[in-house]
C-alpha cells in the first residue's frame, strides 16, 4: 500500500477531531508492525519533504505538527476533547 501522505503520529490541537497521539496507529507502532497489523504486504508513506514538494510551495506555508510533532503554538492541553467531556461544559 502507497500512502500519499506521512503518517500522522501526533494529535491536532487547532481544530480538527483527531484521536490522541497515543491512539494513532504510527505513533505506537512502525511501519512493518502496521503493516501486519493491516494485512499488507507492504507499507510506503509519502515523505514529509515529499508533500511539502509535492505543493510547490515553503514548508513555513503549513501546520506539520500532526505529521512532525512541532507545534506552532504550543497547545494548551487543558482544553482538549478528552480534559473537557467529562465537564459538563458541552
Amino acid at each position: 500500500m502507497l500512502v500519499s501522505c506521512p503518517p500522522t503520529r501526533h494529535a491536532c490541537y487547532y481544530g480538527i477531531d483527531f484521536p490522541t497521539s497515543s491512539q494513532l496507529i504510527a505513533s505506537t507502532k512502525n511501519l512493518e508492525e502496521i503493516a501486519e497489523y493491516l494485512g499488507l504486504d507492504s507499507l510506503t508513506y509519502l515523505s514529509l519533504d515529499g508533500l511539502v514538494e509535492a505543493t510547490g510551495l515553503p514548508k513555513d506555508n503549513f501546520c506539520l505538527a500532526c505529521f512532525d510533532g512541532n507545534y506552532p503554538v504550543a497547545p494548551d492541553l487543558s482544553f482538549t476533547k478528552d480534559a473537557l467531556s467529562g465537564c459538563g461544559c458541552g
